[in-house]
């Protein structure tokens, strides 16, 4: 077979940056092997262990949902073409900022919004404060070990490819397509920043199926209320990176249903809309903010989503991912005799 060592071939979309166009020839595999021991230094004693039971899937899991991970929590970087390029959750928490800091001059006219934006924020805090600079930590952490496996996979026969996440010595803060293996199509495409909102979204709900189907030891983020449980840290690797991407969903989760469940754009765009301080362009403007702001979250859950139906969930999820009891209380049905419809209603 025609073998593209470890790094040699880079699937690119747009113009290249000079190191990236440079041609190389092909070397032999084992010259380019990444060195396993510098793979596992930064692990512990329990986390080799659990790399090394892996099989195929395994490793096909773990990267998967590294790559996820290291991309949804990415911020500054640039596509090859020099346009710059935010993850998933980055650009998330930017949105919600956005939309915050523009309904904030208005907060003192709603004891409702000043409530809901107050909610809003601390999801935001948190998202911001913990799980993106876990889910960075995680990337750097792992990045040896996702290089070893994407080698170990072509090195079985498998042409993979994923993303590099700005961390390329010769292109740093750069993001772009690598493939590992064979010149062919990838048996296997780890790459998700051309991903929508929406498709990331489905996209981290379908890693927790195959976690769930190689049965690694985490709780999940089920919106149908039959199982309402956040994911848990636990020793294995995998359940190291299924909690991750468990915490990034939680927040796109706990974020819009807080957003749509209090009506914060609209109570705020009907008191912009009233205040006699402001110009037509202004209210305009904002309103316009408020909008973008909102179109992110909109391309994800859309305005039919079922949030009603799951309160019992957003309460066991946010006490899960934040500890803070005034987020509980206001997730708990006040209705006495409310009984949230099962998965199978």
């Amino acid at each position: 077979m025609t073998f593209m060592p470890f790094g040699r071939q880079v699937g690119l979309a747009g113009q290249p940056s000079p190191a990236l166009a440079q041609t190389q020839s092909a070397v032999a595999p084992t010259s380019s092997e990444p060195s396993l021991d510098r793979a596992l230094a930064g692990l512990t004693d329990a986390e080799v262990q659990d790399y090394k039971s892996w099989t195929a899937k395994e490793k096909l899991m773990f990267l998967a949902g590294y790559q996820w991970v290291a991309v949804s929590t990415a911020k500054g970087l640039r596509r090859v073409d020099g346009t710059p390029f935010d993850g998933f959750l980055s650009v998330g928490i930017s949105k919600a900022l956005e939309f915050l800091n523009t309904i904030a001059p208005f907060l003192g006219l709603s004891p409702d919004l000043a409530s809901g934006a107050n909610q809003a924020a601390t999801i935001v805090q948190e998202a911001q404060g913990k799980t993106q600079p876990q889910g960075q930590t995680i990337a750097t952490k792992y990045r040896l070990l996702r290089d070893r496996i994407a080698w170990e996979l072509a090195m079985q026969g498998a042409t993979v490819e994923f993303e590099v996440v700005g961390d390329d010595a010769a292109n740093p803060g750069v993001i772009f397509t690598r493939k590992v293996g064979e010149d062919k199509a990838p048996d296997y495409s780890a790459v998700f920043s051309t991903m929508t909102p929406k498709e990331m979204w489905d996209a981290g709900l379908k890693l927790q199926d195959k976690y769930d189907e190689l049965q690694v030891p985490f709780k999940r983020l089920d919106l149908s209320s039959a199982n309402p449980r956040m994911g848990v840290g636990g020793v294995p690797v995998l359940a190291i990176i299924i909690t991750a991407i468990v915490g990034i969903l939680a927040f796109f989760w706990l974020y819009s249903h807080v957003s749509q469940s209090r009506r914060l754009a609209d109570t705020a765009i009907g008191i912009i809309n009233s205040d006699p301080n402001l110009t037509t362009q202004q209210k305009l403007d904002a309103i316009n903010k408020l909008k973008d702001a909102n179109s992110f979250f909109d391309d994800m859950f859309g305005q039919k989503f079922p949030w009603t139906t799951l309160v019992i969930g957003a309460a066991v999820v946010g006490a899960a991912y934040f500890l803070l009891p005034s987020i509980v209380a206001f997730f708990t049905p006040k209705e006495s005799g409310y009984r949230p419809r099962s998965a199978h209603a």
